[in-house]
């Protein structure tokens, strides 16, 4: 593990030396790719312990530079950012680590609940450049087409090869056919679109929030010509891998979203460009592929893992009752080696893990920053908005929330909702 050690010696020295406003950037480029690169790192070195602390690194050195700021400058912090109620929930979840049994498992969980909310006061309390958003459009156009292309790769043409280098596969049968280890990969036969994610769900909602944020931007600011062009490339790229990832509550996701924020919208010629586009791609895959019966069993809940969601959201409500003091974090958690309990539901994993008090706790944060985010005409603040109203919504039908590059992400834009550098839109 000595490359991986220099190599997290360098990300500091990094960190120090770049702006916070570009340090929040290189999280946002490399994020997506974390579970690829932490297989690499298994394969080349048997372990990815120290790499995977990369971006928790970034940001940590981030804080530490915004609080010496603060301190020695004088630079007052956003008055609206619930900075008590989330440094309260750092410090439970905290002690919650130290003395829980199966550390490596707390820790997937207190870097989940922990990090996207010290991620969120860093992009709040950083001094932005007007230049900001222009830099962002440009970070994510370049990271998102590289995540739709090796997704597309990993589909058409080294299924096999992914599979194996992403540890998701038991064996490759005589015939070739793939046995998958999680049935989370196939769905109804048909295998699904995951790219350098853990899973298709995961590929699914970091698309459909890159989707909903470009969409965004496209339709409530005034844009360059040249900008225009590149986000419509990639709304074009990214509808076709949401749709063949299959991920249906990263579809209820965009169309909750496009129902919120473009009700008054008018039909602008990007409008209907990129209903053609939806269109287009609908039809083409209706007829090239199963997803005609898979979207209508799905939506029926005829499909196993969809017929399944009303007794997991059942289930779940009497595992609260029955243990109201938590069976401590990491316990319930997907990716947990010692798995005390499964659940499909994200609201029910917090509140199992943490136990009623803390569990309600975190769930108000998600409340009272919603409200607080509450600023008019401020592009971040409202589209951070509506992306965590509908967060809190979809977290009681899926454990998916819980995906790290998603709820990083998310909490990086209700940071910049709060900054106060304000990007207005029209």
């Amino acid at each position: 593990m000595y490359f991986q050690s220099v190599l997290l010696i360098l990300i500091v020295l990094l960190s120090i030396r770049l702006k916070v406003e570009d340090a929040i950037l290189l999280v946002m480029s490399i994020l997506p790719f974390q579970f690829l690169i932490k297989h690499i790192f298994i394969i080349l070195e048997g372990s990815d312990k120290i790499i995977s602390l990369w971006k928790e690194t970034i940001i940590i050195v981030s804080f530490f530079k915004i609080l010496k700021l603060q301190i020695f400058n004088h630079y007052l912090f956003s008055k609206k950012f619930p900075f008590i109620l989330f440094s309260l929930i750092i410090f439970v979840e905290l002690f919650m680590l130290i003395f829980a049994p199966e550390k490596n498992d707390a820790l997937v969980s207190f870097k989940v609940y922990c990090f996207p909310l010290i991620t969120a006061y860093c992009t709040s309390n950083m001094k932005m450049s007007e230049s900001f958003l222009n830099k962002l459009l440009k970070n994510l156009i370049f990271s998102s087409f590289f995540v739709f292309l090796i997704s597309h790769l990993q589909l058409y043409f080294f299924s096999n090869q992914f599979a194996l280098l992403m540890g998701i596969a038991d064996y490759i049968a005589s015939s070739g056919e793939i046995v998958f280890k999680y049935t989370a990969s196939v769905i109804m036969g048909h295998q699904r679109m995951y790219g350098p994610f853990a899973g298709p769900n995961e590929l699914g909602l970091y698309t459909s929030l890159i989707i909903c944020f470009f969409s965004f931007v496209l339709f409530k600011y005034k844009l360059s010509k040249v900008n225009k062009i590149f986000i419509t490339f990639i709304l074009l790229i990214a509808l076709a891998t949401l749709i063949q990832t299959f991920s249906r509550i990263s579809w209820l996701f965009t169309g909750l979203f496009f129902f919120i924020s473009f009700r008054k919208i008018t039909f602008k010629k990007e409008v209907l460009f990129s209903l053609l586009m939806l269109f287009s791609i609908l039809l083409f895959l209706y007829f090239t592929t199963d997803f005609g019966n898979i979207f209508l069993s799905s939506i029926k809940f005829e499909e196993a893992s969809a017929e399944g969601r009303p007794d997991s959201f059942f289930d779940g409500l009497k595992m609260i009752i029955n243990h109201p003091m938590g069976l401590g974090i990491g316990t319930v958690q997907y990716s947990a080696t010692k798995q005390l309990w499964q659940t499909e539901i994200f609201w029910w994993l917090v509140l199992v893990e943490n136990g009623v008090f803390i569990g309600l706790l975190i769930f108000y944060s998600y409340l009272i920053t919603f409200i607080n985010l509450n600023i008019k005409k401020s592009l971040f603040a409202q589209f951070a908005k509506n992306s965590l109203i509908i967060t809190i919504v979809v977290g009681f039908l899926s454990v998916i929330v819980f995906e790290p590059t998603f709820i990083t992400f998310l909490w990086i834009f209700v940071g910049l909702g709060f900054n106060k550098l304000k990007i207005i839109y029209e």
